[in-house]
Order: C-alpha cells, then structure tokens, then sequence
C-alpha cells in the first residue's frame, strides 16, 4: 500500500501555523496570548505573572523604591509595569547620584553599591586611587 503523507494539524505546535494572537480578557484583565497559550496558561495578572497597575506594581507596593527608578535607561518600562520581585534587570538612579542595573528582587534587598563600597567608584574609591604607590611582587616560595 502507497504511504500516505501525514499532514501536521494547523492547531498544534507540530502544524507551526501562526496563528494571531487573541485579545483575552477575564476579571478587568486583558492582555494578548496565543490561543495555546490562552488554554495552557491563563490570566497572567490572577497567577501572579504580571503586575497590576495600582495593586501589585512595584510603584504602590514599594514607592520609595519607584523614585529611584532611572528615568531614561529603561525605554518604556516604568514601575508601574513590574513586580517588586521581579528578576528583570533594570537601571536605577540613587539619591547619590550614581547609576547601576539590578532587578527589582535584589533591590529591595540592597542600597546604592557604589556608596555601600561594593563596587568601586573609578577616581574616588578604586585602588589605583586609594593606593597609588607600586604593588611589589614576591613570590612564594615552597617550603624549603
């Protein structure tokens, strides 16, 4: 008997047909998902996935931590559009005037590294400021 060509479904993942993404909406959420995804997945905002503007965003859960946020480093992202533990990195700009990337998760937990002496500040607090003078080598030697 001939083999017969077996033709991938349009509607799994096999089939790779683009399908477009569906606007999908449940309690006051919505939010764009492929019709896989809309089945697999669900709401990512009542799982938790996603921030809630005026609920769950790291602008009304942590303000302090919002006015911090680097106003130009981050394009269209604002703190209204991530949760406070968040993995995403993201630029910040301290009081201090200094500027580092970290995510939200960490910087809940952490301050300025420049002013903490984590990281050093070039011409102020690295070494070859704080300690100009030559470094000699002398090698170890093995115990004789």
């Amino acid at each position: 008997a001939p083999r017969q060509e077996r033709r991938a479904n349009p509607y799994t993942r096999q089939g790779r047909l683009k399908l477009p993404l569906l606007v999908a909406r449940g309690v006051g959420h919505e939010w764009k998902v492929s019709p896989e995804q809309r089945i697999s997945i669900g709401c990512p905002f009542c799982s938790g996935r996603n921030a809630i503007p005026g609920e769950t965003d790291l602008a009304t859960t942590h303000p302090e931590l919002a006015a911090e946020w680097h106003p130009a480093k981050n394009g269209d992202l604002t703190p209204t559009h991530v949760k406070a533990g968040s993995s995403r990195r993201v630029w910040w700009l301290g009081v201090c005037g200094h500027e580092w990337k970290i995510s939200p998760a960490q910087r809940r937990r952490s301050g300025c590294p420049f002013c903490s002496g984590s990281n050093a500040i070039p011409g102020e607090t690295d070494l070859a400021t704080t300690h100009p003078e030559p470094v000699t080598y002398t090698p170890l030697r093995a115990h004789e």
